[in-house]
């Protein structure tokens, strides 16, 4: 019996420690509290500085496009040719025609090359097409010119009644927009994942809507907004609008090549055209016209 008793007071002496672990007050934690603690340094979490300036296109490099910057910048004073990264935000940028004024966005340094006046932009985030004002019979319209800006097949298929075959006139900002989304979106948003085909359509769309960002609804506000496609032969070709003209009541839009073909692959381009509203209101027809080189067949 003692025997029983002694193993009893036994077991009761190690399970009164273990016991007093169970209902003692929790230990505050060893891990500090840092909600309050700010970041030695917060720069990596910092949006980008961004600069812009003013340039023409001059023409197309491997991975870049090269633009002439204009007066009145402090990239005019600096550099005497840009190489801008034809990636923007990582899409590709589409063509522009030579001689297209545009306004670009980008951050970072201008990388010099050796000791010349040339500078590398890497970071681009938004180049945008300016409407450029030419005087044309004393009315200053607004010309830009851009290669597989907008699908020819879309504009064909919606061209009005008072244009001929290729033309549209938008009369508001929800006119271009609705055309540049139907023309390429399509139904891009799907539950299964993007096929590479269809992540490049959907990168070429936010280019293209990045560069016709200057067409917003102030400039709607005092213009309308003619639209030509052109379906070339040749992807070398080039061209400039020389005349515009309005004759009872037709509009007609001149161009001509300035280059002679080189390739044999075809290419859309695309003469965007800034009529002032109360001239558009006189017009009742528009086309256009190719005024042809001696050595164009």
């Amino acid at each position: 019996m003692s025997n029983r008793i002694i193993t009893l007071l036994l077991m009761t002496f190690m399970l009164i420690p273990l016991l007093s672990g169970c209902f003692s007050e929790p230990e505050e934690s060893s891990t500090p509290d840092t909600s309050d603690i700010t970041p030695e340094s917060s720069e990596k979490y910092d949006e980008p500085v961004l600069k812009s300036f003013y340039a023409t296109e001059a023409r197309w490099a491997q991975g870049y496009v090269v633009f002439d910057p204009l007066e009145n910048s402090e990239e005019f004073e600096n550099w005497d040719v840009l190489y801008v990264n034809r990636f923007i935000d990582g899409d590709p940028c589409p063509g522009l025609n030579e001689g297209e004024v545009v306004e670009i966005v980008y951050s970072g340094e201008i990388e010099p090359k050796e000791k010349e006046r040339i500078g590398f932009i890497e970071n681009v985030h938004a180049i945008t097409i300016k409407n450029n004002p030419r005087n044309y019979d004393g009315v200053d319209y607004g010309v830009a010119i851009m290669r597989e800006a907008i699908s020819s097949t879309k504009i064909d298929s919606i061209s009005g009644d008072n244009t001929e075959k290729g033309m549209i006139v938008l009369t508001s900002f929800d006119e271009l927009d609705a055309l540049v989304g139907d023309a390429f979106l399509c139904q891009m948003v799907m539950d299964e994942p993007l096929t590479d085909i269809q992540k490049d359509s959907l990168s070429r769309v936010n280019s293209r809507h990045r560069l016709l960002d200057g067409y917003d609804e102030e400039f709607f506000e005092k213009n309308d907004l003619l639209i030509k496609s052109l379906l070339l032969g040749s992807g070398s070709l080039r061209f400039e609008v020389t005349d515009i003209s309005v004759e009872s009541g037709v509009c007609t839009v001149t161009y001509e090549f300035t280059n002679r073909p080189i390739t044999c692959d075809m290419a859309d381009w695309i003469i965007f055209v800034a009529v002032p509203k109360e001239l558009s209101a006189q017009i009742k027809e528009y086309k256009t016209y190719l005024s042809k080189p001696d050595w164009y067949p």
